[in-house]
């Protein structure tokens, strides 16, 4: 099978290292798999965890696209022509998109007999026009999203959710025409390098650990709010923040202010976050909104147990008293009480940490490949 997945870019972030995870399985089994990446390829992708596996297995096409929307002419303007002839001259049976820049120039023009795939990794906010935002920005958004969903009756599009809330945010939003090409699929990883690294570790400090892009979104702030609590209670205590992104410095600046730069580093991007789970005693979480959470998943593969904040679709994956605690409250003495509770409990942690393993592995990106390849074929 010719397949081509379409991504904005390729950075460390979840959507891009799952639509990576599927490319190199899809190439293993004996599919032909392309990857067009949007942007140029930038220093971010020398820190891309599945770099070299890609480039052996994949052809990755970077064309630095750029676009804009002609409201006079109700069309997309695109900067050059390399995207529509590739396609034409691969002519893929699957073109699989992900995140929403790539939705808007994959269904410009439309290819004959190509099954079209829409990967859902958020809620994208321009199909939610409803929702409280700027003037400007709501009418941008109705536009485009008008015209993505003629684009997408047009094509008979298809769209894999991963969580049971932004299954039921597309059953919302996606025309009645083409709702019953709606499938819910839950993200994968490649378990085994997560399994196969969990050396215990005998650090005498407790160790916590958050991956996750620098973004307001993602709660760092509040973590760090949690850890300076903890300290001032005289608790030994760190955390390793693993991630890069725009709030790089605000977080830096409020870590110096409040004295932690020896309880909290900014670790930035890495291309083996399995060594720095594999090194923490406890997963920690803060996101406001979450359509998955990758990330909770490669923290219980590595015997983790997880403390994470309602974020709408991670409540799929925490079960508490299982495998972690989902809080529905933002509240530091609510959060620091469960990470008090696993600090002095080490058998509880213990406990928690092999029934995340044991979830961990109806994730795993083999069998989620296989369910994949039979959505492909409907």
């Amino acid at each position: 099978m010719k397949i081509v997945h379409i991504i904005p870019s390729l950075a460390c972030g979840g959507a891009e290292i799952l639509m990576g995870n599927i490319a190199i399985e899809q190439a293993q089994t004996g599919h032909e798999v392309n990857i067009i990446v949007l942007e140029k390829l930038n220093d971010s992708f020398l820190k891309y965890p599945l770099k070299e596996q890609l480039k052996n297995l994949v052809k990755i096409i970077d064309m630095d696209v750029n676009i804009s929307f002609s409201f006079l002419k109700n069309e997309l303007v695109v900067s050059n022509k390399s995207f529509d002839e590739f396609l034409t001259n691969f002519q893929p049976e699957i073109v699989h998109s992900h995140l929403f820049m790539s939705e808007l120039i994959s269904r410009n023009n439309l290819l004959a007999g190509v099954k079209y795939f829409t990967h859902c990794h958020n809620n994208m906010p321009q199909f939610n026009f409803l929702e409280k935002k700027k003037f400007k920005r709501r009418i941008t958004d109705f536009r485009e999203y008008k015209w993505l969903m003629k684009k997408y009756m047009e094509c008979g599009n298809h769209f894999i959710t991963i969580s049971k809330d932004t299954h039921a945010f597309y059953k919302k939003w996606v025309h009645s025409t083409i709702r019953d090409h709606i499938y819910f699929l839950k993200n994968g990883i490649n378990t085994s390098i997560y399994y196969s690294n969990k050396e215990k570790i005998n650090e005498p400090i407790f160790q916590l650990i958050t991956v996750g892009t620098l973004l307001k979104n993602k709660g760092h702030s509040f973590l760090i709010d949690c850890v300076n609590e903890l300290v001032n209670e005289g608790i030994e205590i760190q955390l390793s923040i693993v991630g890069d992104g725009p709030e790089m410095s605000e977080l830096a600046g409020k870590i110096e202010m409040l004295g932690l730069k020896k309880n909290i580093f900014l670790i930035g991007n890495v291309g083996n976050v399995n060594d720095y789970l594999s090194q923490a005693h406890l997963y920690v979480h803060a996101a406001f909104k979450e359509a998955f959470g990758l990330v909770l998943i490669e923290a219980m593969a590595s015997e983790l147990p997880v403390i994470a904040t309602n974020g709408g679709g991670n409540k799929d994956l925490i079960i508490n008293d299982y495998n972690g605690y989902l809080l529905e409250r933002r509240d530091v003495e609510q959060f620091n009480e469960k990470i008090k509770f696993l600090l002095n409990n080490p058998a509880a942690r213990v406990k928690l940490g092999e029934n995340a393993i044991d979830f961990s592995k109806s994730f795993d990106i083999k069998e989620y490949v296989i369910k994949l390849h039979e959505m492909y074929l409907k």
